[in-house]
């Protein structure tokens, strides 16, 4: 399995246990467990989504289109 499907596997899971995490903390969190180096790259930053509710903000769309170029 490669970055790229253990990083989605991780939102699945996450999303069915931790049901009290935001969406882009169940994100960030899904990348950091996949790949930290990239996650802290992110941290912060105008991509950061941790603190995201709506699963179709900008936000959230740009750091999805990030993450799946670099995993």
């Amino acid at each position: 399995m490669n970055q790229q499907e253990k990083f989605w596997n991780l939102i699945k899971n996450y999303e069915t246990h931790f049901t009290s995490w935001r969406y882009g903390q169940i994100l960030f969190n899904a990348l950091f467990d996949v790949n930290p180096e990239l996650a802290n790259e992110i941290r912060a930053s105008d991509l950061d989504p941790f603190f995201e509710t709506e699963r179709n903000s900008k936000k959230i769309t740009k750091f999805i289109e990030f993450v799946t170029k670099r995993l």
